[in-house]
């Protein structure tokens, strides 16, 4: 990692106050032990402790139910939740290799001593249109230079597909991978990226699970930490994709330079991940003379495996320039949170008490991307896409030596008590490739072929959304709901689903939804969107599963 990345200044800026762990071999166990009965002593220090104890659970509480809702915001607050237990649980030295790119997405918190979520902006849409654009002739922008101008620096962007059950999808070895959002946040030149993505059937196989997590050795330092025991072997399918099993990229783009860094690759097995990487170093950092060359080749061809998933994450990239050349079909909804309906509830008011009105978040602003064909005619077939032409760049890291030991920088100079080292396994690493995108609609084969639909008029107010069905498109369902309605402003339609017993579907959504309806007689619910997303996903996986 280079000393002039802002990745490296952060991570140089926080494991400078960090004391070496115990496990180290430069560690001093005789001034760290005197360091924490001095701590034990301090009145100050343990009522600052006691306090701590006390306001994280309700910082927690805010940033979790504090959320969309939507895929994305989920796999971020599971990092942050995640990342948070290891620190609090067992130090900083055991955060896991995700961390270094998922650390760009937070900010180190000096007071309560964790990292925090940065700033969201959440957007929907369906990414079959994003690539309808992205292969057309014009409009695509000719250097990746531009998102230093469209992207706020510090801010997240989070991109979730909706609509899609998997029709759109990916080839990899012996299976299918699906998009399902991606998160990005820019500093300086540097780009951070996350995919979540899901694969049919699952690799490795659920009843392989149980054999490789056995066989796997803990990282030097990680040995106390064992796989979640609240989770099993379903907790690795997504949400609303049925038999979609969870796949998560992560990488970093330097925009001016077209180049990219190391890459990660967290396969769910439930409790824990299976992780492929590039990054040759991480591995012999981690598990030190215990690494092989076997270790290291199964992880590059591991990652090799998701090979057309990396250009699919490098072709999406320009996600954000597609809200601005299509700004007159973007609709910005604003919709409650979970603290929002929750803002009555005890815990919610002990955080307002400690924290103030203003960290609570009732709302979020989603922007959607209406799509230009609601009729849901999508042809079946294949297309090649080109990828945005990045290449690999050997960046290196900083590795620690004796502090009177003489090291050199990148350049060659020499300096005190670290060496630079450069990352040398090129040869193993690749620019994206060409992909194939297939597009297999699903076959509707029920007693009541038909779509199932989110529609909303400007008109209402905030987070009231109509929820219904149609035989016919959706095109004409808005146009005649808006003409025997009244309402002045055109329904616009958010999402649409093609099944196959619309009818059933429709009837058992609004049975989830019943506690939100605006009035009995009518198709309204006053709830966030994302709530009736995944309600509505999770309807149809239970009806198509059990027909």
């Amino acid at each position: 990692m280079s000393n002039s990345l802002p990745s490296a200044r952060r991570m140089r800026q926080f494991f400078s106050r960090i004391p070496l762990p115990p496990w180290h071999p430069r560690a001093d166990p005789i001034g760290q032990a005197y360091l924490s009965r001095m701590a034990e002593m301090d009145i100050a220090f343990q009522q600052r402790i006691r306090r701590l104890n006390k306001l994280i659970p309700l910082l927690v509480l805010l940033r979790m139910q504090g959320g969309s809702g939507f895929r994305m915001a989920g796999i971020l607050r599971h990092f942050f939740l995640e990342y948070l237990n290891r620190l609090t649980q067992y130090g900083p030295y055991s955060l896991p290799s995700s961390f270094n790119v998922v650390e760009s997405f937070l900010q180190f918190d000096q007071e309560f001593f964790i990292f925090d979520l940065r700033q969201e902006r959440e957007h929907l849409l369906r990414l079959h249109d994003y690539f309808d654009w992205y292969t057309k002739d014009q409009g695509l922008p000719e250097d990746p230079k531009i998102l230093m101008d469209i992207i706020e620096e510090g801010t997240i962007y989070s991109y979730d597909a909706a609509g899609d059950t998997g029709e759109f999808t990916i080839s990899a070895e012996g299976s299918q991978l699906a998009v399902a959002g991606l998160s990005m946040i820019r500093h300086e030149n540097e780009l951070s990226v996350i995919l979540l993505a899901g694969e049919n059937p699952p690799y490795p196989p659920d009843d392989e699970i149980l054999d490789i997590s056995a066989k796997n050795d803990p990282a030097e330092g990680h040995e106390e930490i064992s796989p979640a025991q609240d989770l099993s072997v379903k907790d690795r399918y997504i949400s609303g994709m049925r038999e979609f099993s969870k796949v998560i990229l992560l990488t970093r783009f330097n925009l001016a330079t077209k180049k990219h860094d190391v890459r990660y690759l967290n396969v769910d097995t439930g409790p824990s991940y299976i992780v492929y990487t590039d990054d040759i170093e991480v591995l012999k950092e981690s598990f030190g003379k215990r690494v092989s060359q076997e270790m290291i080749d199964n992880s590059l061809s591991g990652l090799e495996r998701y090979k057309q998933l990396f250009s699919a994450l490098t072709s999406l990239i320009y996600l954000p320039v597609i809200f601005i050349v299509e700004q007159a079909r973007v609709i910005e909804s604003k919709f409650i949170t979970e603290l929002g309906i929750a803002s009555q509830s005890l815990q919610v008011r002990k955080a307002v008490k400690e924290f103030g009105r203003g960290a609570l978040t009732i709302h979020r602003s989603i922007r959607c991307l209406t799509s230009p064909n609601t009729d849901n005619l999508i042809e079946a077939g294949s297309r090649i896409i080109d990828p945005e032409n990045f290449h690999f760049e050997s960046t290196g890291f900083w590795k620690s030596i004796e502090p009177n030991d003489i090291g050199e920088d990148k350049h060659g100079n020499p300096i005190v008590g670290k060496t630079w080292v450069e990352r040398t396994e090129t040869c193993s690493i690749k620019s994206p490739e060409s992909f194939i995108m297939n597009n297999k609609p699903r076959t509707l084969k029920g007693k009541d072929p038909g779509i199932v639909y989110i529609m909303r008029s400007s008109a209402h107010g905030n987070d009231i959304y109509k929820v219904g069905l149609t035989r016919r498109s959706t095109r004409e369902r808005a146009a005649e709901i808006g003409s025997s309605t009244g309402v002045p402003l055109p329904f616009e339609v958010l999402a649409s689903w093609d099944v196959a017993d619309c009818g059933k579907v429709e009837s058992e959504v609004h049975k989830h939804l019943k506690p939100f309806r605006v009035s009995k007689k009518r198709e309204f619910f006053r709830t966030s969107l994302s709530s009736i997303v995944a309600t509505i996903e999770r309807v149809i996986a239970n009806v198509e599963s059990n027909p």
